[in-house]
């Protein structure tokens, strides 16, 4: 009987949900062992009020803690192995770390330099108002605008991921499971989209960037993560191609030199790999 007891036990413990059968199990055994053995002994009402109110409050407290973990944290209750391929384990991205990763990398784009191409237009002093001539020729004073501040960067950052997925999902027609985690084996990829099959698997990273600043660093974040491409192909084996997307949303894409871009990342990948360019403001029309 104890042999058979700790064959299940072993089996249970390959995966947290079996952990937490295994740890009720063990509660309720001791819990009959006790009252087997030394029920007798608790002879008034004061001693066997403790086992009485644990035999019935435990379950309920079981219960509350299952449902607390289900609703909040489901993707945790399973191991790999539970899944029917390793590329299957996919982690949703919390909100607390997708917004740790969102502010890294505004921080890189706050911190670049300007480019050294600027706009003819930037180089003219700013006046603090501007004076504007109604049709009643009344002047009217108009603020000058304001810089992005931080808060709004972040939430640009935010949207150009969100809308720029969008539009590839439209364009290559897959579904894109958005900001994950994905253990395989020994490699974990956290990404911005992502699309699985076995004819094809899309990876998508996602930049935000303004044109008049210098986007040395911009091309060192995408030559980071196209390191990573020989570890996508072993980690996604049994997928027939990996395709490798680097969807780019500036501020103005019109100034942008796309030639220039195109040619780093085609020295740096492969076919697999394809660039993607798009404008804010043309996305924040169709999706705002």
């Amino acid at each position: 009987m104890l042999n058979d007891f700790m064959n299940n036990a072993k089996g249970l413990t390959r995966n947290p949900l079996g952990i937490i059968a295994l740890f009720v199990s063990l509660i309720y055994g001791f819990a009959c062992l006790v009252l087997s053995t030394s029920i007798s002994n608790l002879n008034n009402y004061e001693e066997r009020l403790p086992l009485i109110w644990f035999i019935i409050l435990f379950p309920l407290i079981i219960l509350m803690a299952f449902i607390y973990l289900v609703v909040n944290h489901h993707e945790k209750l399973y191991a790999p192995s539970d899944f029917r391929g390793d590329e299957s384990f996919i982690q949703i991205i919390d909100e607390n770390k997708r917004k740790l990763k969102i502010n890294k990398e505004v921080e890189n784009l706050e911190s670049s330099p300007k480019s050294d191409i600027i706009d003819i237009e930037e180089e003219k002093p700013k006046k603090e108002n501007a004076s504007v001539k109604t049709s009643n020729n009344t002047s009217k004073v108009v603020p000058a605008q304001e810089p992005l501040s931080k808060v709004n960067l972040l939430e640009i950052y935010s949207n150009s991921e969100t809308w720029a997925t969008n539009e590839l999902s439209l364009k290559y027609k897959v579904s894109f499971s958005r900001n994950v985690t994905i253990q395989v084996q020994s490699s974990k990829f956290e990404l911005d989209a992502y699309s699985h099959s076995q004819e094809k698997t899309y990876i998508v990273e996602v930049k935000y960037w303004k044109y008049n600043r210098s986007n040395k660093r911009l091309k060192l974040a995408i030559q980071e993560f196209l390191a990573k491409q020989s570890k996508f192909k072993m980690a996604f084996k049994n997928s027939k191609k990996i395709k490798v997307i680097i969807a780019i949303v500036y501020d103005n894409l019109e100034k942008v030199n796309k030639k220039e871009l195109e040619e780093f990342v085609q020295n740096i990948g492969n076919e697999d790999v394809v660039l993607e360019l798009f404008d804010y403001n043309n996305l924040k029309v169709n999706y705002e």
